[in-house]
């Protein structure tokens, strides 16, 4: 299988979001820049390790600026799309080591 990269430098929504009942959902990422959308499904854990480690990034940035940083509100996906790209291994687990110039790193 090839490799899919999908470039949104920056993107103006970035969301994690699921379709389905409880028990038969599917969870997915999704990236936007004006018309362009894209949705690509993953495992809930995936989700949840993604999750944990943005909170962990936004408390570090908080910290850092004394409180002054303003932290993004929840926002809900757009309308659910099929996703484009689906994970190999269906036990993969997520991580997010990618860091861009002035990303906060951090100590823990």
């Amino acid at each position: 299988m090839s490799r899919q990269v999908f470039l949104y430098d920056p993107p103006d929504r970035f969301v994690a979001g699921t379709v389905g009942l409880p028990g038969r959902r599917t969870f997915f990422l999704q990236a936007a820049s004006g018309p362009r959308v894209t949705s690509v499904a993953l495992e809930k854990t995936q989700v949840a390790a993604l999750a944990e480690r943005m909170d962990e990034l936004l408390d570090e940035v908080v910290r850092r600026s004394g409180g002054s940083a303003a932290v993004p509100a929840v926002t809900p996906p757009r309308s659910p799309t099929p996703a484009r790209w689906r994970p190999p291994s269906r036990r993969s687990s997520a991580s997010a080591p990618w860091r861009s110039p002035g990303t906060v790193r951090s100590s823990a």
